[in-house]
């Protein structure tokens, strides 16, 4: 006959796992899942930021270098257009050699405008005194004595040179005397010309 006190009492087992005990576990994996997840992707996105952001350095250097070259290329073009259409730095002209440089200087249609232009500001009130002006900037007396206009007394000819035919140009930019014979232009010239040698001999 069974009796309580002859019943065998199992002890309750403290390792073992309720439902609502795995439920826990189960949420705390999913939740370290996420936590991960969430982890891997900030530190995929960092990494991409990273190198996005040494791309684009890259590239603004790579801009920064070429600018600084077009800007150093740019100035070196500017001084050598300065440089070469400079035609004040050439006169007054001395003798043949620096004639002759200015006589090849002239076939560049740049620096010859720039000539012209640079000659029209010598513009005075009378036609005879803008020539005299213009023929003392560009030539001097040393060289000019060993011309006439058309070659007279053997003397080598004025009236062939571009250093002649850019003063004729000059005039015509001039509002005063745009519209002036050549013939008007040309006396002045033969004179001042003619006057060379014994302006030479003061």
């Amino acid at each position: 006959m069974f009796t309580p006190s002859s019943s065998v009492h199992k002890p309750l087992n403290r390792n073992c796992t309720t439902p609502n005990t795995i439920l826990n576990i189960s949420d705390s994996n999913d939740t370290l899942k996420k936590i991960l997840s969430v982890v891997l992707k900030i530190k995929y996105d960092v990494e991409n930021l990273t190198h996005n952001q040494n791309r684009m350095n890259n590239i603004l250097n790579d801009v920064i270098l070429t600018n600084d070259r077009s800007v150093l290329s740019l100035g070196d073009s500017v001084t050598t257009i300065n440089d070469d259409n400079d035609y004040s730095l050439m006169l007054p002209l001395h003798n043949e050699d620096e004639l002759s440089d200015f006589e090849n200087k002239l076939l560049n249609k740049s620096f010859r405008l720039n000539v012209v232009n640079g000659l029209k500001r010598l513009m005075k009130n009378t036609l005879t005194s803008t020539i005299r002006q213009i023929l003392r900037t560009i030539f001097d007396d040393e060289l000019l004595q060993n011309f006439s206009y058309v070659g007279q007394k053997k003397k080598k000819i004025f009236s062939t040179l571009a250093s002649c035919a850019i003063i004729f140009e000059a005039i015509r930019t001039m509002k005063l005397f745009h519209d002036v014979p050549n013939s008007n232009i040309e006396t002045p010239i033969k004179i001042y010309i003619a006057g060379a040698a014994f302006r030479k001999r003061k």
